[in-house]
């Protein structure tokens, strides 16, 4: 007797790949949600972590965190919070590099965010060897002059710890020093400026869905100091970034690390000319922190 063997017809096909596709279709956006929840409880940890570093360098350092490592420069200017390097040291009687406070405290690569969009190539070597890092990308044709050659890192958070900011109300918004401290105690936050050098709105992670990476900062800058770790969107105005469906990470004194609503936040500036000029520097943008 003839054996017959019986496939799949042309309509049983179709059928299955349809609901292999239905499936698919269900199952990727739960699955994308998923993955972004996942991205930002880890970037919350991460801020934890700086907390916890700084509270246990204050329990070996008389109950004072780490100086902000973000002091007036040569040039006048106080240097941004996104920094975690400064100016070479003979400019300043202050550390370098914010590692050199925190060496044995925290790694380097604690500091990294999963959500940002493309890191410094250099920046494990860069924190390791602290001022003495010199980028290998620097053009040996034009250097820049020494003053300038600060190979600084631009991070995807804020350090608050000790940095004075300027407040619209003219008053200075000053970071905690100790650990029982009174008043604002926000240690660190993700990165959201507005107008950064009267440019878009920037921030570590994107928050909106037509937020893009910024992929070409290095190149116009000739030096891959800012690393293009950050996201940027169009906004209209600094009222129009409340709006923005956004939850910044920040971390406290007291070790405790939470999701904040951007309408929630103020704006602060960083400072023209010198720490106690009570002016900002417009060219720095506005950079959103919670309510003191």
């Amino acid at each position: 007797m003839r054996n017959e063997r019986k496939g799949f017809t042309l309509i049983e096909l179709l059928v299955v790949i349809s609901i292999i596709s239905l499936l698919l279709s269900i199952l990727l956006p739960v699955l994308s949600r998923a993955r972004l929840i996942a991205q930002k409880s880890l970037c919350l940890a991460t801020t934890g972590k700086y907390a916890k570093a700084q509270q246990t360098y204050a329990a070996d350092n008389k109950d004072y965190f780490s100086s902000t490592v973000a002091k007036t420069n040569p040039f006048g200017d106080t240097d941004t919070p996104m920094e975690p390097d400064t100016y070479i040291p003979y400019f300043s009687p202050y550390n370098a590099c914010v590692f050199d406070y925190l060496d044995g405290y925290i790694n380097p690569c604690d500091l990294l965010c999963p959500m940002t969009p493309r890191w410094h190539p250099y920046y494990e070597l860069a924190c390791k060897m602290k001022v003495e890092f010199n980028n290998p990308e620097d053009d040996p044709v034009n250097p820049r002059p020494n003053y300038w050659d600060r190979d600084a890192l631009f991070g995807p958070y804020c350090l608050w710890n000790d940095y004075t900011a300027y407040r619209e109300s003219n008053k200075p918004y000053k970071g905690p020093q100790r650990s029982f401290c009174r008043g604002n105690q926000l240690l660190i936050s993700d990165v959201v400026i507005y107008d950064w050098w009267f440019s878009r709105l920037y921030g570590q992670s994107p928050v909106c869905k037509s937020s893009e990476p910024v992929n070409d900062w290095g190149k116009r800058q000739r030096h891959l100091n800012h690393g293009d770790c950050y996201y940027s969107e169009k906004v209209d105005s600094l009222d129009d970034v409340k709006d923005l469906k956004a939850s910044p990470s920040t971390a406290y004194a007291d070790g405790s690390a939470k999701k904040i609503d951007l309408k929630e936040t103020i704006s602060v500036q960083v400072f023209s000319e010198s720490i106690n000029s009570n002016q900002p520097n417009p060219a720095t943008g506005f950079y959103f922190i919670p309510f003191p």
